[in-house]
């Protein structure tokens, strides 16, 4: 038999060569595989987390707004939810579904859960379909929207031949709310429901003790929502400003303008306080009864960064803390997306509507986070809506007059 130098047969090196080359040919199957099933659970992760944000955006009224004016006037979704004439729909249709921020959700998406074209790994498909109740053919107000979607795989390119689940499902939302400040006061008996600003002493026994109705689900039962006294004591007001880029040409200086007709109509023994948030937060000026000093230091906000409205609200909350007979209210301002920051603003906002402090907020400008400033508010009657100056100025003198007045 045929030896080295070192006495090993020529026959056992290649014995041995063959069984490392056997071993490293295994090794780079099992990892190969499990770099398969790494990318299957990070494609099924994905899925999910876009499956949740169908599912929030096919559930906001304000979505189903956008996404009806999106298709336009002679579309069903639009002559539901904003004409008010609802026809019912006994098959599925296909359409684009928005969020309040008028950004599309339905079709091709990135992981990150984006919009693109061209080659892209996920395809989002949503149809809906409008449900008047009671066999009837119209109806006026409230119908149900429902949302039929479904989630796949788009790009074989991009995942070669892996295969992954489908996620399919269906979603519902009302389309009737009481407008800001009114109660439901009754239901007919095809459904229609009446609204109005006095608070009827029978709607009260509806929610629990401490919160009164103000609207209904998709399946029928009331809405309810935090009575909040009012009160006689002075009044501890935080103003929580955005101070982010999109702040630019020329809405922080109608902003500040307007703000003068909150901090004006302030009264005697009434303090102020005042924060401004970008990508971080800063306290501008703590609780003073001098409202001229919070003035001075409104008009040296400028405007830039991204926006944390986590911190403001966080920083706008300690303002308030200590107050022990003064009754704490927020007016919380923000024209865009919350897009710094770890913490959700909501979770952020309900530790500060728990320490006592009532929360206004006021969705300034074109697109402000309508769905996520409705949450952060107090009630659904404390948020507000304003395009321009004009409005902004109308709807914070409004807040100033119902803060804590009888």
């Amino acid at each position: 038999m045929l030896k080295d130098e070192s006495g090993i047969s020529t026959v056992m090196m290649v014995m041995i060569g063959a069984l490392v080359m056997s071993t490293v040919g295994s090794t780079i199957i099992l990892l190969d595989k499990r770099k398969t099933y790494l990318e299957i659970v990070r494609m099924q992760t994905r899925l999910e987390l876009t499956e949740r944000q169908v599912k929030e955006t096919a559930t906001s009224l304000g979505a189903l707004r956008v996404s009806g004016n999106k298709m336009g006037a002679g579309h069903p979704l639009y002559q539901c939810i904003e004409a008010q004439s609802c026809i019912h729909m006994n098959f599925f249709q296909p359409y684009t579904l928005y969020d309040a921020g008028g950004r599309r959700v339905s079709g091709r998406r990135t992981l990150a859960g984006e919009p693109c074209d061209g080659e892209c790994p996920l395809d989002i498909e949503t149809r809906f379909r409008i449900s008047c109740g009671g066999g009837q053919s119209r109806c006026n107000q409230p119908a149900e929207v429902e949302t039929q979607y479904s989630l796949r795989k788009d790009s074989k390119v991009y995942f070669g031949n892996r295969k992954f689940q489908e996620i399919e499902g269906t979603v519902s939302a009302a389309t009737f709310v009481c407008p800001e400040d009114e109660y439901v006061t009754s239901i007919s008996e095809d459904g229609q429901i009446s609204c109005s600003g006095a608070l009827d002493e029978r709607f009260v026994s509806i929610c629990p003790p401490g919160s009164a109705a103000y609207g209904m689900d998709a399946r029928g039962l009331f809405k309810c929502a935090p009575v909040v006294d009012y009160c006689q004591e002075p009044i501890a007001f935080a103003y929580v400003i955005d101070t982010s880029g999109s702040m630019r040409r020329g809405k922080l200086d109608a902003a500040k303008t307007s703000s003068k007709s909150l901090l004006g109509n302030l009264e005697t023994g009434d303090r102020a306080s005042l924060t401004r948030y970008s990508s971080s937060a800063e306290s501008v000026q703590s609780l003073t009864k001098n409202t001229n000093d919070v003035i001075s230091s409104l008009n040296q906000l400028k405007a830039r960064g991204f926006t944390n409205m986590t911190e403001g609200l966080r920083l706008g909350a300690q303002s308030l803390q200590g107050i022990a007979k003064d009754h704490p209210v927020m007016v919380f301002l923000s024209d865009g997306y919350h897009n710094r920051g770890d913490v959700d603003p909501i979770v952020e906002a309900q530790k500060v509507k728990d320490s006592g402090v009532r929360i206004f907020t006021v969705g300034y400008g074109k697109k402000p986070d309508e769905d996520r400033l409705q949450k952060i508010a107090t009630a659904p009657a404390d948020y507000f809506r304003a395009e321009n100056a004009s409005q902004l100025q109308k709807v914070l003198a409004n807040i100033s007059t119902i803060m804590c007045r009888e």
